[in-house]
């Protein structure tokens, strides 16, 4: 990621599952920056817990970033 400076979210939050999440946050007008959709994604997935429904692909996609931020302390 050297070489993309401006890239919107630390190299190991790279994921095209991040990206596409943060771009809906965007989309659905829930803030109009890309930090402040980095900050709404980080605290959605805060939120979800084993009592929290969705439907399969989300549950999909969650399960593919979830433990990243998990691992990295969603920093």
């Amino acid at each position: 990621m050297k070489g993309y400076p401006e890239f919107p979210v630390p190299a190991h939050y790279a994921h095209p599952v991040v990206l596409k999440r943060m771009r809906e946050i965007l989309l659905e007008g829930r803030t109009e920056t890309i930090e402040g959709a980095f900050e709404i994604l980080k605290s959605d997935l805060k939120a979800l817990n084993s009592d929290v429904s969705v439907e399969q692909e989300e549950f999909d996609e969650i399960m593919a970033i979830k433990p990243i931020f998990l691992v990295m302390n969603y920093e």
